[in-house]
């Protein structure tokens, strides 16, 4: 039986990055792709690394089961409690897995 699986991308300004990294890290089996340096827009405010705009976000995609997509809320949540006027965002959708196996 198939595990229902999920594509999350956690989306943050790049000053919660390294509390975001240790509570993933702290997390059992969690593998992801980290790209440091995201620009783009939220309701915020504009952030492109720029002069004008110098903010950068950091943006986290990961592929994880129900149980992970719970634990990746808690993170989020817990982040944002910690850092209410930064951007931190967890979005997720469902994914199809093809090609894996547990013995790959």
């Amino acid at each position: 039986m198939q595990t229902e699986m999920f594509r999350a991308e956690i989306i943050a300004n790049q000053s919660v990055q390294e509390e975001l990294a240790e509570a993933i890290e702290g997390t059992e089996s969690m593998f992801y792709t980290y790209i440091p340096a995201v620009q783009g827009k939220g309701r915020q405010q504009k952030r492109f690394g720029d002069e004008t705009w110098p903010e950068l976000n950091c943006l986290y995609v990961l592929y994880v089961d129900t149980a992970g997509l719970d634990v990746l809320r808690s993170i989020t949540t817990s982040l944002k409690q910690r850092f209410p006027r930064e951007g931190i965002k967890l979005f997720a959708v469902p994914a199809i897995c093809q090609g894996h196996s547990e013995e790959s």
